[in-house]
């Protein structure tokens, strides 16, 4: 069959890309945006044909219009650096990836789908291509009643502590451990490294059990941490 048609805007590659116009030399990259280090096929490994692999990436009903708003921007890097084949699924709101004869890293479909969940998890564009750029990166999600058993204004109260007045609270953690957040309703996800998700994991739970307490306890929580933070790395520089 012919290859996968991308709807909303967008590029074919693979079979379809001889009636669109586009060949090999026009995939190279024209941008100038650092992707992870390649991982090699094996000898005599082919992503094509039988042998090509697929993901899909579901959309949530409240990212499905950030997806199509912003297709261009998520279908660029993928098509033109990681050489796969993409089309948005508007029956089943699926994001499909496949890899195709032009696709010469192994891990790029896997690279792919964690920038594509990254987005549909509520981060923005560029925060998610964090996750093309550098390795060792993750995103951890959970709920605010994982922490603490809160409903009502209870809950409300907590989720408003979590993102602090105007957002300074979840700025303080993002700089203090080095993360990305985004507070959807009671859904947390955190974008970063393991010990950076770890720490901001444990800044949002002692802002979250502080049932009760004032909003600003928030940001003291978050200058706590940093602190500590900043006292560590004084105590291993003088060990240095």
């Amino acid at each position: 069959g012919t290859g996968l048609r991308l709807k909303g805007g967008g590029h074919n590659v693979g079979k379809d890309r001889s009636r669109s116009g586009l060949d090999s030399a026009q995939i190279k990259m024209r941008d100038k945006v650092a992707i992870a280090k390649k991982i090699p096929l094996q000898p005599g490994m082919q992503l094509r044909g039988k042998d090509a692999l697929y993901r899909a990436v579901p959309v949530p009903t409240n990212r499905y219009r950030a997806v199509k708003d912003n297709w261009q921007a998520l279908s660029k890097p993928i098509v033109q650096h990681l050489k796969l084949q993409i089309r948005m699924n508007l029956q089943r709101r699926l994001v499909e990836l496949r890899t195709c004869d032009v696709t010469s890293d192994a891990g790029a479909i896997e690279r792919a789908a964690a920038f594509l969940g990254a987005f549909t998890a509520g981060f923005s564009v560029e925060d998610a291509q964090s996750m093309l750029r550098l390795d060792n990166l993750y995103i951890d999600s959970f709920h605010v009643t994982d922490v603490k058993n809160l409903k009502g204004d209870h809950l409300a109260r907590a989720i408003g502590r979590i993102a602090g007045t105007k957002g300074r609270t979840k700025q303080g953690i993002e700089i203090s451990t080095r993360t990305r957040l985004v507070v959807a309703d009671k859904k947390i996800s955190i974008l970063g490294s393991t010990d950076g998700i770890q720490q901001a994991r444990h800044v949002v739970r002692s802002v979250t059990c502080a049932a009760g307490s004032e909003p600003r306890d928030g940001n003291a929580a978050t200058k706590r941490h940093e602190t500590t933070r900043n006292e560590t790395t004084r105590n291993e520089t003088k060990r240095n």
